[in-house]
């Protein structure tokens, strides 16, 4: 009896059509909202033009403007990759800038690790949904912040 090849199994994650289109669409969205959240405007073509690098740019706060590039996974964890941070922080000086990585994890991912969390926690431990969106900046410019709230905050 000779095996029939199965057909292709249907959905965003098998069909690779439907997964090309998601692989676009999802890192664009994610530069979108984080440029909405920070109050910066996502850079056109993903900082692929010569003149406009990285992924969103002009978000401000206080004296400090940024300059950062997102960065997504649909998986439990990140490689962070040194040459990302290279990549942006050279990007980042060049504008005069502060550079920072937006990271995103899937919100379906986050939900599989609380309830993977919840079956095994024991009754005492506490377990949080931690938010899918971070920002990494370095931690001189991190330092400089809790700086500045120490200036102005009131005794």
């Amino acid at each position: 009896m000779k095996d029939k090849k199965r057909p292709p199994l249907e959905g965003p994650f098998t069909n690779k059509s439907v997964d090309k289109r998601y692989q676009h669409k999802a890192p664009k969205k994610h530069e979108e909202s984080t440029a909405k959240a920070l109050g910066g405007r996502r850079q056109s073509g993903s900082g692929s033009q010569y003149h406009a690098k990285g992924d969103v740019a002009n978000v401000k706060g206080g004296r400090f403007e940024f300059h950062g590039e997102c960065k997504m996974t649909s998986k439990k964890s990140l490689r962070l990759e040194a040459r990302w941070l290279n990549k942006i922080s050279g990007e980042a000086a060049h504008l005069l800038k502060y550079p920072f990585l937006a990271i995103r994890f899937e919100e379906e991912v986050i939900r599989q690790l609380v309830h993977e969390a919840l079956m095994t926690a024991s009754p005492d431990q506490h377990i949080v949904q931690a938010d899918q969106d971070w920002v990494a900046i370095p931690q001189s410019v991190f330092s400089k912040m809790l700086s500045d709230l120490e200036e102005f905050s009131v005794v």
